[in-house]
């Protein structure tokens, strides 16, 4: 008995992927992509205002899936896969974007235009409440 219940109890545990090999869904297609790359150009932008403004950069992974989500299902039928072909491209682009903030921050106390005053750095207090400066 004892082996016939260990058989049982490997089946209720044995891993059962959520798409089977058996089914074929969409992943890569056109509106995917395009939509990740709207998601990546969209938060890249934001993580470098947000990351010249503020001095840090935030990661936008779970707002892109969310909105991918939305999206995709207002368009038609979207597939886990195609939302997950949106997320990463999407963050794939957003994460790129700051890597060059380091140097742009080195050098935005040494510009003198007038066009650009909200971007330079504030100082912080210890508690990491912006200055009212």
């Amino acid at each position: 008995m004892a082996a016939s219940e260990s058989k049982t109890e490997a089946a209720k545990t044995a891993f059962r992927p959520f798409v089977p090999a058996t089914e074929t869904r969409p992943e890569l297609t056109l509106r995917a992509l395009l939509l990740g790359a709207i998601f990546g150009v969209l938060f890249g932008a934001v993580t470098v205002y947000v990351g010249l403004r503020a001095g840090l950069t935030v990661a936008a992974s779970i707002p892109i899936s969310v909105l991918s989500i939305s999206i995709l299902r207002a368009f038609g039928k979207a597939s886990i896969l195609e939302n997950n072909i949106v997320q990463t491209t999407g963050n794939a682009g957003q994460s790129i974007a700051p890597r060059h903030l380091h140097p742009a921050r080195a050098h935005l106390p040494r510009l003198r235009s007038p066009v650009l005053p909200h971007l330079r750095p504030r100082p912080s207090s210890a508690d990491g409440s912006a200055s009212s400066s």
